[in-house]
């Protein structure tokens, strides 16, 4: 028998801006409160010699006085391992700072029971579906560094939809399913297949979409702009933009908190306040937001994530009353113009129980799974897609394509290169541009030995889940690596 008081398998949802942990209790996913009472965690890390490293609620607010000391955002840098931080006095990158908000997150777990007596014995931590192969492998990289054993890597959607399921049963007839996920720092859309059969839950993917840079934090600059073109007709002075850095990076760390509360109460609101004492030395702001204000500032983001909602359903081959169930996560996605929009498109109410909280259930769900602790638990089964294309860089700085997106796997495919070199280093990229420079490089092969002239065969292989293998052969060459998904 599984102890899931006592060593339980938790799921996580690292998010940008919250976080959330959550553990399979033997009947459904519980999820933990941190030690402040609160259901999510800020994904804010502070250091500064006094205190050592603080998560969370109070490294806001310590970041708003010692805003050099504070990260926020780190995930929007995960497909960068060479992003740094400077925090007392030393770097950190995105794969570092992320460890830190997982170990506050089951530290705060740990600490409910006398030492010794309490052990998490595996985790699932979520990722976008959008993300890349580079930022799945740095967060699962992330994770392995606290010292957790890492059952499985998830995909936001798939997670939301595995809670839904936990609830309210899919059918043996196939459903459309589309996962709208609008979080702090990123927008992931995917469009599901499900089949419920009596030995397992088949999620099919037909298409996905997003931006790893879009989500709540750009509302939250839209606000503060609004408020700085405020602050300048009152006193003729940009308070993001004086001489002092420490007044500037005190003044942006003020106003982020304020932004970030204003819009939430825009969310059940039709206007609000927006206070902030000796936004300078000496000088305040208070200014009042409506509603109608706030969805005019963020029009430019609502129209770019139509766009890409719009052609997410089209790339399925469907249209939006097609759909059957459409299901909203992330925190933004609880903003009333982002539902509004799903209504527009769809047709349909989106599903929305709590959004802050189903993608770490569904991950705990996945976790009880993965470990056999669902008795009589089906199985999930995941027919993925290329979320992005796979392809080479060409010494002219192209990016040329091997794999589309959008491509079912398992998937295959082969080009011929000529070369009259003796030796190549063949850099793999992911995206979606026509140039390298605008792409994600996530490996390279190094050929050696080659006898000039010849032509290289390079095959890409991408697996059910997602690993990419690349193959090189010449006429005395064979060169293979893997690149986890």
């Amino acid at each position: 028998m599984f102890d899931n008081d006592m060593k339980p398998v938790v799921g996580i949802d690292l998010g940008t801006t919250f976080s959330c942990i959550a553990r399979w209790d033997g009947r459904q996913p519980d999820v933990y409160k941190n030690k402040v009472g609160d259901l999510t965690t800020p994904s804010v890390v502070y250091y500064d010699e006094r205190r050592g490293w603080v998560i969370g609620r109070l490294a806001i607010r310590l970041g708003s006085q010692n805003p050099e000391n504070a990260v926020f955002n780190i995930k929007r840098h995960m497909d960068d391992a060479n992003h740094k931080v400077s925090l007392g006095n030393q770097e950190y990158n995105p794969i570092d700072i992320s460890s830190k908000t997982l170990s506050a997150l089951t530290d705060d777990v740990y600490a409910k029971y006398p030492s010794g007596t309490f052990e998490i014995e595996g985790v699932v931590v979520t990722v976008p579906y959008y993300f890349t192969t580079m930022q799945r492998r740095n967060t699962q990289e992330a994770a392995e560094q606290t010292g957790l054993h890492v059952l499985g890597i998830i995909e936001e959607p798939t997670a939301a939809a595995l809670a839904f399921s936990l609830e309210h049963k899919f059918t043996p007839e196939p459903q459309k399913v589309l996962v709208f996920d609008l979080g702090g720092g990123t927008f992931d859309i995917t469009i599901f297949q499900v089949t419920e059969l009596s030995d397992k839950i088949l999620f099919e993917v037909l298409s996905s979409g997003g931006d790893c840079r879009l989500g709540g934090v750009d509302f939250d600059d839209c606000i503060t702009q609004h408020c700085v073109e405020f602050f300048q007709n009152e006193y003729g002075i940009d308070p993001l933009n004086v001489d002092s850095e420490k007044d500037r990076a005190k003044a942006r760390s003020l106003v982020r908190e304020m932004a970030n509360t204003a819009k939430e109460d825009l969310s059940a609101m039709d206007d609000t306040l927006i206070q902030i004492p000796n936004w300078l030395p000496g000088k305040h702001l208070e200014q009042e937001i409506t509603r109608t204000e706030f969805e005019s500032l963020i029009n430019p983001w609502v129209e770019k994530i139509t766009k890409i909602t719009e052609n997410t359903i089209e790339t399925a081959g469907l249209r939006g009353r097609d759909l059957n169930i459409v299901l909203a996560a992330g925190g933004s996605s609880k903003i009333p113009q982002m539902r509004n929009l799903i209504q527009e498109i769809t047709g349909k109410e989106p599903f929305q129980t709590d959004p802050d909280l189903h993608i770490a259930q569904g991950a705990a769900i996945y976790a009880a799974i993965l470990d056999g602790r669902i008795e009589d638990g089906k199985e999930v089964e995941v027919i993925n897609r290329t979320s992005h294309s796979l392809g080479v860089g060409t010494d002219s700085g192209r990016f040329e394509v091997l794999i589309p997106a959008n491509r079912p796997a398992p998937t295959k495919a082969k080009k011929v290169f000529y070369t009259t070199k003796t030796e190549e280093d063949i850099d793999v990229y992911e995206g979606s541009a026509a140039t390298i420079d605008k792409n994600t490089k996530i490996g390279t092969v190094k050929v050696r030995g080659i006898k000039p002239p010849d032509d290289l065969y390079i095959t890409f292989e991408v697996s059910r889940n997602r690993e990419i293998s690349v193959l090189i052969k010449g006429t005395d060459i064979f060169e293979t690596k893997t690149l986890t998904g």
